[in-house]
């Protein structure tokens, strides 16, 4: 296409370059004629006046008077036709100078004539005008026929160029002819070996399709069998559990001013770890439901969100939780959200090492959502434990020690990794701890 492109702009060029040239012939045609046109004007003047001498009928000046009128324009059209060449230019102003002797002539002569219809007293006086009129139509024949030649010279080359850019014109037409063929048969070829590939491609993707169609058939019946298998969990895990915890409550009554500090202590920590089954029975729920659950997209704007997070968290009165303003309005779950703020902040309000501690959130836009940001200035994690968070059951403190299920930041991973999102933290011992997140700005 590009070669074709280019042939077709050159020949565009040489077509314009034929046509100024063919332009240029017929401009050296029309002065040729004009030249010509000028010549007979003055020989059928000069005839007239001949024959009017000769037999002093009247109708003999009938060509002089019809060539008097003719001969100015055609100097003038003449002018104008070599406007453009100072050469012809001289060489017309003295053929000028020459027709305007000529003329004067001739004039004498048909007066002296007129003077005297009879010749043989005039006839030296006559003569010697006569003589006089050859001489210089002699010498305006001469010039004439010097401006005609060197118009020929001119019409020679134009005409030379005129058939060297046809002769290029023909050949860029045969170079663009052969390359419109050549390109043509290469696009036909490069057609069908694309078509072929499409319809390879399409079979292709049409069993992939089906093979798709299948596995979502699949797991759909997956997914059908996974929530069963969490009620069924759900209901048969914890009803035992609850049975445990109530039949402690109830042993603990009855034996009641019976049971030493000690058992008293076994039997707190035996409700606290049904407690903590429980507690890990509904995070493992939560976590096989992310991305599983039909998200409900409304507008939320994050500043009333975290006020009303920060309002059911209930931090401590010594307590300082900053929001930036303004904070974005996204079209998103709400509920996803609200869960990702919830576990963040109330992590670092649980974590925290000091009744007063402080808590920054801050929003930064990006290209096509934002990157929310969760700082505090309690006690750090250490860098070795910063991948360790987000794995499912794992905790930093002791299990004696904390209640905790180490399922939360699991969660929140991958709600965030759902929207297609990334979370990370940036913390140090004894330095805080910033979760950076980034969230989508419409789903």
């Amino acid at each position: 296409m590009i070669c074709l492109l280019i042939t077709i702009v050159a020949w565009i060029g040489t077509r314009k370059n034929e046509e100024y040239t063919y332009q240029q012939v017929v401009h050296t045609q029309k002065v040729l004629r004009a030249s010509d046109q000028l010549l007979n004007s003055l020989l059928n003047a000069e005839t007239g006046i001949r024959g009017y001498g000769l037999t002093e009928d009247l109708k003999f000046l009938t060509p002089y008077q019809q060539a008097l009128p003719e001969i100015e324009p055609t100097l003038q059209n003449l002018s104008q036709l070599v406007k453009d060449n100072p050469q012809q230019q001289q060489q017309l102003s003295e053929l000028t100078q020459l027709v305007g002797q000529e003329l004067n002539i001739l004039a004498k002569t048909l007066q002296q004539i007129e003077d005297d219809f009879r010749f043989a007293p005039q006839a030296p006086r006559l003569g010697a005008l006569v003589e006089q009129g050859k001489n210089r139509m002699d010498a305006v024949r001469q010039s004439l026929q010097e401006f005609k030649d060197a118009e020929q010279e001119l019409l020679v080359q134009r005409r030379t160029r005129l058939s060297q850019a046809r002769f290029v014109n023909d050949a860029l037409l045969g170079v663009s002819g052969v390359i419109s063929l050549l390109g043509f048969a290469a696009a036909l070829s490069l057609y069908r070996q694309t078509e072929k590939q499409i319809l390879r491609r399409a079979d292709e993707l049409a069993a992939t399709n089906r093979i798709l169609a299948t596995a979502n058939f699949t797991l759909t019946d997956r997914n059908k069998e996974l929530d069963q298998f969490t009620y069924v969990v759900s209901h048969d895990l914890k009803a035992p559990l609850r049975a445990i915890a109530n039949l402690s409550e109830w042993i603990e009554e009855d034996l009641e001013g019976k049971l030493d500090e000690e058992n008293r202590h076994q039997m707190d920590l035996l409700r606290k770890r049904v407690h903590r089954m429980e507690a890990l029975i509904n995070g493992l729920l939560q976590f096989s439901r992310v991305g599983r659950r039909q998200s409900t997209v409304e507008t939320v704007r994050v500043g009333e969100l975290l006020t009303d997070i920060i309002d059911s968290l209930a931090p401590p009165a010594d307590f300082k939780i900053e929001i930036q303003e303004p904070m974005p309005t996204l079209q998103t779950d709400t509920l996803q959200l609200q869960q990702v703020f919830s576990n963040l902040l109330s992590n670092a309000i649980k974590h925290h090492h000091q009744p007063d501690g402080h808590i920054y959130v801050s929003a930064k836009p990006q290209l096509d959502g934002y990157e929310f940001a969760v700082r505090d200035d309690g006690p750090g994690i250490a860098e070795v434990y910063h991948d360790k968070i987000f794995q499912i059951f794992q905790v930093l403190d002791r299990r004696d020690l904390t209640e905790n299920t180490g399922i939360g930041l699991s969660i929140i991973k991958k709600i965030i990794e759902s929207k297609g999102g990334t979370i990370q933290v940036e913390s140090e011992e004894n330095q805080g701890t910033t979760f950076r997140f980034t969230w989508p700005q419409q789903e």
